[in-house]
C-alpha cells in the first residue's frame, strides 16, 4: 500500500489549515472584522482540509518542490519505508500513532459529551421560576431579533448566575433567578437571541468537533482560545447595529449589570455564556468601546472580506504549488546523465520516455538498455521537454 499520497497531502492540509487559524485567529481580535469568525468560515475550514487530502492534484510545470533533508525525511523514515522510488508503505510505528490518534480523539470527544450532559441535567433538575410576563418579553424580542416565531424556551433558576443560551435545535435561554428591570430583561433577550441567529453553538461544536480531531495539534485550539469573547463582541455588534442611542444606553446598562452578578464557573464549552463576565473586566471594556464605536461603512467592510477571502484561498492554492517532500536519496547533476565513457550526454534531443501502466516511466537512449525512471522525477521537471510515449 503506498500511503505516500494520503500522507503528503494530509500533511499540506494541516500546514494549510493551522495558516488559516492564525490568521483568522488575530483577525477576530479586531472588532472591524467580528463578523469573519462565522459558521461559514467553519465550513471552508473543513472544506479546504477535505480537498486537499482527497484531490492531490498535481502541477508538475507549476510546482516549486521544497526538499528537507532533516525534519520531514527523518519523520517520514521513522513512520514509513520506502519499497520504490513512489512507493511508501507503513512501519508498526505508524499503526501505533493512528490508533493513539483515534483513541484520543475518541476519549475526548466522550468527555466533552459527558460534559455536556451533566450540565443539562443540573440545569433541568432545577426549578424554573420564570413568569409569564417574562416569557411573553422573551417571545416578543425573538420573534423581532430572529424575524419569525422561533421555538426559544426560558428558565429562571438559581442553577446559575449569568445568562446563557444552550441547545442546538431546541434553544433554550437560562437566566439567574433575581429581579430584572424590564428594558434590562428585554435586553438580555435581544443578546442572547442575536447568539441565536449567528449560528453560535454551530460555530462552537464545529470547532469542537475539529479539536477534537486534531487534538495533537497545538494550532487548532487557538480556534477556541478568547473564542467567547469574539462571540460575545460579534453579539454586540450585531444585536445593537439598529438600536437607537437611547436603547443602547439601555444594553450597555445590562451588561454592567450582568457583570456584578456573573460568576458562573466550570460551563461546558457549548454554551454561550459570557453576557458579562466580572472577572474580565478589561474585555468588557473594549466591548463597551466597541458598541460606542462608529459602525464601519458596509462598501468597505465587503471590499475588506474579499480581500481576506482571496488571501484564504491563495493560501489553498498555494499548498499546491509549493509542496514539502522529503528528500527521496538522490540528487541531479549532470554526471549520472553520462554514458560510461563521459562522451555524450542524454537530453531530450537523444531520447524520450515511455509512460508504463505504473505511472512510472522508461528512459530510452539509443540502443542501451531502458533506464527506470520514476514518476516523482518527472513531476519535479527533470526530465521537461523530453518527448513521452504511450506503452
Amino acid at each position: 500500500m503506498d500511503i505516500g499520497q494520503f500522507v503528503f497531502p494530509f500533511i499540506m492540509a494541516v500546514l494549510t489549515n493551522s495558516l488559516m487559524i492564525v490568521i483568522i485567529y488575530f483577525l477576530r481580535k479586531v472588532p472591524y472584522f467580528s463578523n469573519l469568525f462565522s459558521v461559514w468560515f467553519m465550513v471552508v475550514l473543513y472544506l479546504f482540509c477535505v480537498l486537499r487530502i482527497f484531490l492531490p492534484i498535481e502541477f508538475p510545470k507549476a510546482q516549486i518542490v521544497l526538499m528537507d533533508k532533516t525534519i520531514y525525511t527523518s519523520l517520514v523514515e521513522a513512520f514509513t519505508v520506502r519499497v520504490s522510488d513512489t512507493a511508501l508503505e507503513p512501519r508498526p510505528l505508524a499503526y501505533i500513532v493512528v490508533g493513539v490518534w483515534c483513541a484520543g480523539t475518541i476519549v475526548i470527544t466522550m468527555y466533552n459529551v459527558i460534559k455536556q450532559r451533566s450540565f443539562k441535567k443540573y440545569i433541568d433538575a432545577n426549578g424554573d421560576y420564570a413568569t409569564i410576563e417574562e416569557r411573553a418579553n422573551l417571545s416578543r424580542i425573538a420573534v423581532e431579533v430572529l424575524g419569525k416565531d422561533k421555538s426559544v424556551t426560558l428558565k429562571k433558576t438559581d442553577a446559575v448566575t449569568g445568562a446563557m443560551v444552550i441547545g442546538l435545535f431546541r434553544k433554550l435561554i437560562i437566566i439567574p433567578d433575581r429581579e430584572y428591570e424590564e428594558a434590562e430583561l428585554g435586553m438580555v433577550f435581544r443578546h442572547e437571541c442575536t447568539h441565536i441567529k449567528n449560528k453560535d453553538l454551530w460555530i462552537k461544536l464545529l470547532i469542537q468537533i475539529y479539536c477534537c480531531i486534531f487534538w495533537w495539534n497545538p494550532i487548532a485550539y487557538l480556534l477556541k482560545h478568547d473564542l467567547d469573547f469574539s462571540l460575545e463582541l460579534k453579539c454586540d455588534l450585531s444585536a445593537t447595529k439598529r438600536l437607537t442611542d437611547t436603547d443602547k444606553a439601555f444594553y450597555l446598562e445590562a451588561l454592567s449589570r450582568n457583570a456584578a452578578t456573573d460568576k458562573q464557573v466550570n460551563k461546558p464549552f457549548m454554551v454561550c455564556a459570557e453576557l458579562a463576565n466580572g472577572k474580565k473586566k478589561n474585555k468588557l471594556v473594549t466591548r463597551i468601546k466597541a458598541i460606542l464605536a462608529e459602525p464601519p461603512q458596509r462598501a468597505g467592510q465587503v471590499v475588506l472580506n474579499t480581500m481576506i477571502a482571496i488571501m484564504l484561498l491563495g493560501i489553498f492554492v498555494g499548498s499546491y504549488v509549493f509542496i514539502w517532500q522529503p528528500f527521496y536519496g538522490f540528487e541531479i547533476n549532470d554526471e549520472q546523465y553520462m554514458l560510461d565513457e563521459g562522451e555524450n550526454i542524454i537530453d531530450d534531443t537523444n531520447s524520450y520516455l515511455v509512460l508504463q501502466e505504473d505511472g512510472n516511466y522508461l528512459l530510452y537512449y539509443l540502443d542501451y538498455q531502458p533506464m527506470p525512471i520514476s514518476k516523482d522525477e518527472v513531476e519535479q521537471g527533470l526530465y521537461e521537454g523530453y518527448p513521452i510515449l504511450e506503452k
